[in-house]
C-alpha cells in the first residue's frame, strides 16, 4: 500500500517540476538568484556547515600529528611520552589552549546545525528569522 503512495508523490513532484519551466532563461536566472541569496537562518546554518567541513579536516590533521608524534617518541627515542620531544611536545603544549577548544566548538556546531534544520522543518524558525 505504501508503494502506491510513493508513486503518487513521485507523479506530483514530476508535475511540479514540469510547471517550473526551466527552459525559460529569465526564470532560470531568477531561480539561481534565489538559490544564491541566502539570508538569516539559512546563511547561519550554511556558515556552520562550512565551518564543520573545514574543522573536520583540521581535526584529522591534529589526530595524524598525534599519531606521528607518538610513533616518533616510541619508535625513535624508545622512551615514554613527555614534553621534551619536539613533535609530540608541541602537540601536548597546544592541547589545552588550541585543540580542546577547537574540539568543543566542533561538537557544539555538530549539535546546533541539525537542531536549526529540525526547527525550520517544524516551522518554529521561519524564513524571516534573524533578518
Amino acid at each position: 500500500m505504501r508503494e502506491f503512495e510513493t508513486l503518487k508523490e513521485l507523479e506530483k513532484d514530476m508535475l511540479a517540476f514540469q510547471q517550473q519551466d526551466l527552459s525559460n532563461p529569465e526564470k532560470q536566472k531568477q531561480r539561481e538568484k534565489d538559490m544564491q541569496k541566502k539570508q538569516g537562518v539559512d546563511a547561519f546554518k550554511e556558515a556552520i556547515d562550512q565551518f564543520l567541513l573545514y574543522d573536520f579536516f583540521v581535526i584529522l590533521f591534529i589526530l595524524a600529528w598525534l599519531v606521528f608524534g607518538v610513533g616518533v617518541r616510541l619508535g625513535v627515542y624508545k622512551q615514554g611520552l613527555s614534553y621534551d620531544e619536539p613533535v609530540l611536545g608541541t602537540w601536548l603544549f597546544l592541547w589545552p589552549f588550541l585543540f580542546q577548544p577547537l574540539l568543543g566548538v566542533h561538537m557544539l556546531a555538530t549539535l546546533v546545525s541539525p537542531l536549526i534544520g529540525k526547527l525550520k522543518e517544524k516551522g518554529i524558525l521561519g524564513e524571516d528569522a534573524w533578518q
